[in-house]
């Protein structure tokens, strides 16, 4: 079975994660999304995890350890989705995903379980032996037990008035591509996208205008994304992850 891993742990802490993983289940597949999620930043990793999830096998296991509150009060989760587990803190950041694959359990993992247990490193020592179990075979009952409350988190809040659209950055991309919350759908017969003082054409491509030029353009997630053309949007325009974006839609 495929295991996913998604955090802001960059490159040691992850290893730890794999080798408890593999000392439970040495037949685990395990893929890593990221470990460069933007730290701390709960938003960016639930857009990572919500974009990569559909190109992954149903019967999936994707553990998502973006976890400011790590050693507080707030609940461990499993969420069951069909075929697909969810694995990772109650902050939101696993609820876009499990909304996007349809009806779903949540389950509160139960700490107890666990040999040993930090109060800064949980991935390790319950979010990756839960995947590790999950992907034996143990059933999500004797790991956990139902929950009825956690935390929500919607990162499809993008609303239009008139011309105007209001949205949210979800990501920046190494290459400075800023990763809205506006759908396509919402720009799709659109010429121009006006950005704080800037005009933007609306392309389909980045070549589409001159080196240096920024630009809108429907990336491959099906949002809007700013661009500039072999240059960097994040820098032009000084955003980030959860900062609030409006644009003016031109024809």
């Amino acid at each position: 079975m495929i295991i996913t891993l998604t955090t802001d742990f960059g490159e040691f802490y992850p290893a730890e994660m794999k080798g408890v993983i593999l000392s439970i289940n040495p037949h685990a597949r395990i893929i890593d999304i990221t470990h460069s999620v933007r730290e701390h930043s709960i938003i960016e990793a639930s857009f990572l995890l919500y974009s990569a999830i559909d190109w992954f096998p149903e019967n999936s296991i994707h553990v998502c350890v973006v976890d400011p509150g790590v050693g507080t009060e707030r609940k461990p989760l499993m969420i069951r989705c069909g075929e697909t587990y969810l694995v990772g803190p109650d902050n939101g950041v696993l609820i876009p995903s499990a909304r996007k694959k349809g009806e779903f359990t949540v389950y509160e993992i139960k700490k107890r379980f666990f040999k040993r247990i930090s109060s800064t490193f949980h991935g390790r020592d319950i979010f990756a032996p839960a995947a590790g179990y999950l992907s034996g075979g143990t059933s999500p009952e004797e790991l956990g037990e139902p929950a009825d409350e956690w935390v929500d988190l919607n990162i499809l809040t993008a609303r239009r008035e008139g011309e105007t659209l209001h949205g949210m950055v979800l990501y920046v991309d190494r290459f400075g591509n800023i990763v809205t919350n506006i759908p396509s759908t919402m720009v799709e017969d659109a010429s121009f996208v006006h950005l704080k003082s800037s005009k933007l054409p609306l392309v389909r491509f980045y070549e589409a205008v001159p080196p240096n030029t920024p630009l809108a353009i429907r990336g491959s997630h099906d949002f809007l994304e700013i661009s500039v053309n072999r240059g960097n949007a994040r820098k032009l325009f000084g955003l980030k992850p959860g900062d609030k974006i409006t644009v003016r839609l031109e024809w």
